[in-house]
């Protein structure tokens, strides 16, 4: 998963079917009684969605106790935090196969004992949808679901659960819909049945719970698009309202780094196919009483992705859309391919957390960088920037928390440090990869590690966490045992200065520079008057100063060229291009007057070098030694 603030930031039922649909199941049974019945059988109709509510008929394999209870997960792989998806489930009944009604007992949110199990045959409940479902709090957006005459994002975890001691068993899943809905997913489909015109009945399996829960689907007006990276299908599948964002847009901006990513990858991926499913909402026009805003970004998946955002143009979206789609891309190595017992037996009720939260989101995160600065998709400088802003976000976190300890206990002690793994995961992930390379004098790399530990393990075979250091230990060098002990499993920070310099790069915390520009300002984008608006000014620099440009300002122009939203990145990149001491700057901005009402204001300054104090400075060294030249380039280029 990655994270990502509430506004924009700156800048297949197979074989016999099974024809039993939500309001009609008195009339349909499936042809296998419950005494043969292997697996799992769930029926939704989307054509009779009503308040935001669905009907979920849920026909089961063979129970073989007197009691049984069902579950509906309360926590899920990704999100590591307590969801309790089983409170958007009410009116649940249990049925034995003559009709018969079982008594129930809803033991808590989540958990339903259903006695005289051994006759049970099916469940009928109706479902909540999460997006404006006023307990809706702590659900993030991309692991919720929606109901929409337009739109349906249904994460089965939400929907549907299990018989506690089944989840291996087979789910065949069949939801009716209209034929103006296309479902974008990674399940696999089985051909539809047309049981009446312009109604359609589309059928997924899944060979048990975890594939099952772990491959969500979109339905919407068919907007999609699709491509190969090496043997792997790509697919977007898209909902935008109004329309100012298509699938192939955020496929045609996603293709540099996706094939960047297959490149390092070797041009073997672990997965055969990859869907993207990207639901946005008009950000001012939400449903009234919505609970999901300011829950934007993506939930990664092991063959798939959910990204919820609000709907702006390509343009204004791209970069930080690429950078979502980078990372979440890159989780088919980890954990889909490396991942601990703790990951492939999920407990879904009360799991039981691996130490290598780090591995899985860390790594992820500062490769998702590093892939796009070796494919020359970001130069150097935007690397370092990168870096820097990483190193500035692990400041706001415990230091003294090996992320051994914070990932075991992300969910009781420690929920407020998970958001470190972005930043200090990804730092110590690239300090790992610096501290392989120089014991292997480049040899070997933490992607190579990676590799060989996805063709010895794969997706249905973990590892353990307590001998994983060793086991990189073993592929890397041994004294990079010592090295984990010290800045994983305790909370030494790692040597950057000393690793750096090995490479030709000299790092220092903190430090000053003779700078040209702004100081520290940001500015935000402001749905009100659709444009970007001055957020904050700290340590304003001397131009700043003599524009008098102040908080509250909304950005029109900058020397002419225009700030608005989709605009903002490249004009003031083209800004800094040509940028010299001297130079006469020219802002364009409207500012309220003593009644509020806004104006336009023409600001004029010179631009002024001044010495800035910065920290994480990064600077290559001009006359690295070949030894460092080579390691460096082999990081950063190879």
């Amino acid at each position: 998963m990655i994270r990502t603030p509430s506004s924009m930031p700156q800048l297949r039922l197979t074989g016999m079917a099974m024809l039993a649909f939500c309001g009609v199941m008195n009339a349909q049974k499936t042809a296998l009684s419950p005494p043969h019945r292997a697996h799992y059988a769930v029926s939704i109709d989307l054509t009779q969605c009503k308040n935001d509510q669905l009907e979920v008929l849920v026909e089961l394999p063979k129970i073989e106790q007197d009691e049984a209870i069902y579950l509906i997960p309360r926590i899920v792989p990704g999100t590591y935090g307590v969801a309790d998806y089983g409170k958007y489930t009410d009116g649940l009944e249990a049925f034995d196969i003559d009709g018969n009604k079982l008594l129930v007992n809803r033991l808590d949110l989540n958990r339903w004992q259903i006695k005289g199990a051994r006759k049970l045959d099916r469940l009928k409940y109706v479902t909540d949808d999460s997006f404006d479902h006023p307990d809706s709090v702590g659900v993030f957006g991309p692991a919720g679901s929606s109901f929409d005459q337009r739109v349906y994002l249904l994460n089965m975890f939400a929907l549907v659960g299990f018989v506690e001691g089944t989840k291996e068993s087979r789910y065949e899943l069949s939801i009716q819909t209209h034929d103006s809905l296309w479902a974008s997913t990674a399940l696999d489909r089985d051909s539809p049945l047309r049981p009446s015109e312009g109604i359609r009945v589309d059928r997924f399996t899944a060979p048990n719970y975890f594939e099952f829960h772990d491959r969500p689907l979109l339905y919407a007006r068919a907007d999609t698009a699709s491509l190969k990276i090496g043997d792997t299908r790509v697919e977007v599948g898209l909902f935008a309202p109004n329309k100012s964002l298509t699938a192939l847009d955020v496929l045609t901006e996603c293709t540099p780094v996706l094939k960047a990513i297959g490149v390092y990858l070797g041009g073997k991926m672990p997965t055969d196919r990859y869907s993207i499913l990207v639901y946005t909402d008009d950000p001012e026009n939400k449903p009234e009483g919505a609970q999901h805003i300011g829950s934007y970004g993506a939930l990664e998946h092991h063959t798939s992705t959910v990204v919820y955002m609000p709907e702006y143009p390509i343009e204004f979206l791209g970069y930080e859309f690429v950078n979502i789609v980078a990372h979440e891309f890159l989780h088919i190595v980890t954990p889909l391919n490396v991942h601990s017992r703790e990951i492939e037996d999920f407990d879904f009720f009360q799991p039981a957390m691996s130490e290598h939260l780090w591995l899985y989101e860390g790594t992820t995160e500062y490769t998702s960088v590093l892939v796009q600065k070796r494919e020359g998709l970001i130069d150097e400088e935007e690397f370092f920037d990168e870096l820097t802003d990483k190193l500035e976000s692990t400041e706001e976190f415990n230091l003294d928390l090996p992320m051994t300890v914070m990932s075991r206990h992300v969910l009781d002690i420690f929920p407020d440090e998970y958001l470190s793994v972005y930043s200090r995961g990804a730092i110590l992930s690239m300090s790992l990869d610096l501290e392989i390379r120089w014991l292997t004098q480049g040899e070997n790399s933490l992607r190579d590690v990676l590799s060989e530990m996805s063709r010895s393990y794969g997706p249905s075979r973990p590892f353990d966490d307590a001998t994983l250091f060793d086991e990189i230990s073993r592929r890397t060098h041994p004294d990079l045992r010592r090295w984990l002990a010290l800045h994983v499993e305790g909370a030494q920070a790692p040597p950057l200065e000393t690793q750096l310099a090995r490479f030709g790069i000299e790092y220092k915390a903190q430090g000053t520079r003779q700078s040209l520009g702004f100081g520290d300002i940001t500015y935000d984008y402001d749905e009100s008057c659709d444009c970007m608006v001055v957020s904050g000014i700290e340590n304003p620099s001397p131009l700043t100063i003599d524009l008098d440009l102040r908080i509250g300002d909304r950005l029109r122009e900058l020397n002419g060229a225009s700030l608005a939203p989709e605009k903002v990145r490249e004009t003031f990149a083209l800004f800094f291009e040509d940028l010299r001491a001297g130079s006469s700057v020219k802002f364009e901005v409207e500012r309220p007057d003593a009644k509020g009402r806004f104006k336009i204001k023409k600001l004029k300054g010179k631009a002024t070098v001044y010495a800035q104090s910065i920290s994480h400075i990064f600077e290559l060294e001009e006359s690295p030694t070949p030894e460092a030249l080579r390691l460096r380039e082999q990081w950063l280029k190879n």
